[in-house]
């Protein structure tokens, strides 16, 4: 109960005022992209059914706090359904902000630490008992809202098995008596930053298509737990028809537009996934795509694989370097709708029978695989046809060594600890110990670990 309401705190940008000053620059952000804002006004845009859903939810909550008080934190929020609404697109946000952000700074991708996720699946004809099997290991923290929540939905049209983020209602990875469904990190380009020409003698002003508009001015009042009490701390926010102006620098103002502005749909999206039974349903609940920038994998009970890069993503004018904040005073620069699902880089039984994507090119997923970059738009694919990293150089080795996979081998390949291109590094390390043993000879036992790992 505390994770949960922490995270609904979190989402609607509540925490400064029972955690302190340090969480004013988190609150803020929230408010920013206007989570709790979004959620309550556009709740009533959701589906009866999935509003029921939901109500249903909180009240279970609801009727868990009123029976156990002892287990209630004092400062848990006055939960109402559309703070479901306000994490699930907070549980998003972080990753096409971050595009945004990296636009912004021009900055290089971060090189692959070891943190992301992975996901496999083989067709029928690569098990040794004829069915399809998959795997996923989501790489998360251990802490707040993404301690995923283990968990079997079972009454009524459900019963799904498997992972959520603690304080929404359905599974986000998992499977059902029919199908199976993993996410890992990447995808396509689902943000840009625009660059504002601010008015010198207004700079509430910018220009746009020959003209001055004005920003919208608003003031955001965040309240904020001190010693002597709550006090509030006020920041002044302005905003284009792009989106809000994250920064000025001089006479330019730079704007993010994300494509999950105004989206509310998630949950409806993944009660549609917790309860579909075939492809075709589990493709109608992509074509919501409300999804983050993902690697969605899938397998089912009638031997089928499939893979998508999901996610929300504009159709772009071209003539325009996407990669970095572009024209922000003209119409020819503005968003033409968005891509249909069935223009996203995607793949149905790969002939290897088996692919992965810990968190990959869609061009190294397999062998010889079809999904290279020259087939698509930039910011669709996302990245080059060869990019790799370590987990996903393994995982091909061994998903392409086994031909009939038992459920023990599935265990081992879901284990192995093995670091893809490890020999060379300890070879020289070797090397260098035996070189100048009698220097070092106080690593000996160091040296026996590594020899033997």
């Amino acid at each position: 109960l505390p994770t949960m309401m922490k995270a609904y705190r979190k989402a609607v940008g509540r925490m400064a005022e029972v955690f302190g000053p340090e969480w004013v620059e988190h609150d803020y952000q929230q408010r920013v992209f206007r989570h709790e804002e979004i959620a309550r006004a556009r709740y009533g845009d959701m589906p009866p059914n999935c509003q029921r859903a939901v109500e249903a939810f909180v009240a279970g909550i609801k009727k868990y706090m009123k029976e156990h008080p002892e287990r209630v934190p004092e400062w848990s929020v006055d939960l109402r359904p559309y703070h479901v609404v306000a994490l699930a697109r907070y549980a998003i946000w972080g990753w096409p902000l971050g595009q945004a952000w990296s636009k912004f700074e021009r900055a290089e991708p971060a090189p692959d630490d070891g943190h992301g996720s992975n996901q496999w699946a083989i067709t029928a004809r690569r098990s040794a008992d004829g069915h399809v099997i998959t795997l996923i290991d989501p790489h998360v923290r251990w802490s707040d809202e993404w301690l995923f929540y283990e968990c079997h939905l079972h009454g009524g049209d459900l019963n799904v098995y498997g992972f959520n983020v603690t304080g929404t209602p359905y599974i986000s990875l998992g499977h059902n008596e029919s199908i199976s469904w993993a996410f890992t990190t990447g995808g396509p380009d689902t943000a840009d930053v625009y660059e504002l020409t601010l008015n010198p003698e207004n700079p509430t002003q910018y220009r746009y298509d020959g003209e001055w508009r004005n920003l919208k001015r608003e003031t955001i009042s965040i309240p904020v737990k001190t010693s002597t009490g709550i006090q509030t701390v006020t920041r002044e926010l302005l905003s284009s028809h792009h989106g809000p102006v994250i920064e000025v620098r001089g006479d330019k103002g730079y704007a993010f537009k994300i494509a999950y502005a105004d989206a509310i749909h998630l949950v409806e999206q993944m009660a549609q996934i917790n309860k579909a039974e075939n492809l075709g349903e589990f493709l109608s609940a992509l074509s919501l795509r409300m999804l983050m920038p993902q690697n969605a994998m899938y397998g089912d009970i009638y031997g089928n694989i499939y893979y998508q890069r999901t996610g929300l993503v504009p159709i772009r004018p071209e003539g325009y370097d996407w990669t970095c904040p572009v024209p922000g005073n003209t119409p020819k620069t503005e968003w033409r709708e968005f891509h249909d699902t069935a223009d996203l880089v995607q793949i149905l039984n790969p002939p290897a029978g088996w692919m992965q994507n810990c968190n990959i090119s869609p061009g190294t997923m397999t062998e010889n695989s079809p999904m290279t970059a020259d087939r698509y738009p930039y910011y669709l694919y996302m990245a080059s046809t060869d990019g790799n990293n370590p987990r996903g150089r393994r995982a091909n080795e061994l998903l392409s060594a086994t031909e009939q996979m038992t459920l023990e081998d599935a265990i081992a390949i879901a284990n192995d600890t093995y670091v893809h291109g490890e020999k060379p590094w300890r070879d020289g390390l070797l090397a260098a110990y035996q070189a100048k043993a009698d220097v070092y000879s106080h690593l000996d036992e160091a040296v026996d670990i590594l020899r033997f790992w």
